[in-house]
């Protein structure tokens, strides 16, 4: 019982940070389009996850790979996700700065 409290109530936070990650990285104009393609892509992933992990387990034999398979795949897209981050504010950073520095140029 208290880890389906808690799978539910990570599960909802995550839904309701994913519309303002997405204004905040692509802004408001992209909002849309970025929807649909994220829904196509959790659709594919959803389709595809059961049966690769019940060929993972065939091909091993051992129940308990595909566990560690979706592990190794969650990681890798944790990875993704801070890449991503970092770069935006590397961008975040540089616009600011060729702000200051038009300004400067100005007076």
């Amino acid at each position: 019982l208290t880890l389906s409290c808690m799978f539910g109530f990570l599960t909802g936070m995550w839904v309701s940070a994913i519309p303002s990650a997405l204004v905040k990285l692509i802004g408001v104009p992209l909002l849309a389009p970025a929807f649909g393609l994220l829904t196509a892509f959790r659709g594919v992933m959803i389709l595809s996850g059961p049966p690769l992990a019940g060929m993972v387990v065939d091909v091993v034999g051992v129940k308990g790979v595909a566990m560690v398979v979706s592990g190794v795949a969650l990681s890798v897209a944790c990875v993704f996700y801070i890449l991503s981050v970092l770069v935006d504010r590397r961008k975040e950073r540089r616009a600011e700065s060729e702000d200051i520095r038009g300004e400067y140029e100005a007076l």
